[in-house]
């Protein structure tokens, strides 16, 4: 079985005082608009997604200390203002354990952080799971991208 060199994630630099991403394409302090900026990284997010080697920090949610997850602060910081904060205390390598209040729809929203493939984040939605994903989407501090998606579910099959 051969091993796939993955493409570098190319830094971003100043990332951490940059503002979230917003409708009117707000540009970061290195005048990099954040979303060219997002849209690059989603480009390569399957191939980075929960990877260890070229993650920034080890992320394990309570409840579920076996199924690590391996996060980039440069997919994360743009998007979520729970991971902007976290960030801001964090170096390469370290171990943080988070209280998420849905843990078993986590996964499915940090894929999506790092895709943006909105039919496959409606996709995981179901009736039954729609409001923990929902929850996870608050408790992260997602924009108004992520919020949309949950309420077109919402609209078309909880809602009926």
């Amino acid at each position: 079985m051969s091993t796939k060199s993955l493409p570098p994630i190319q830094p971003i630099p100043d990332l951490q005082s940059s503002s979230t991403i917003s409708n009117n394409c707000h540009k970061s302090t290195n005048n990099i608009p954040d979303n060219y900026a997002l849209h690059y990284l989603r480009s390569v997010g399957s191939e980075h997604f929960n990877n260890k080697e070229s993650a920034t920090v080890e992320l394990k949610l309570k409840g579920f200390p076996n199924d690590p997850f391996y996060i980039h602060r440069e997919y994360l910081v743009t998007q979520s203002t729970f991971f902007r904060d976290l960030f801001q205390n964090l170096k390469q390598g370290d171990l943080v354990i988070i209280e998420a209040p849905s843990p078993e729809t986590f996964s499915d929203v940090l894929e999506w952080l790092y895709t943006g493939d909105s039919d496959k984040f409606y996709d995981s939605m179901t009736e039954y799971n729609w409001h923990e994903i929902w929850e996870n989407v608050e408790f992260l501090g997602l924009g108004i991208e992520a919020k949309t998606i949950c309420m077109a579910f919402y609209q078309e099959v909880i809602d009926v």
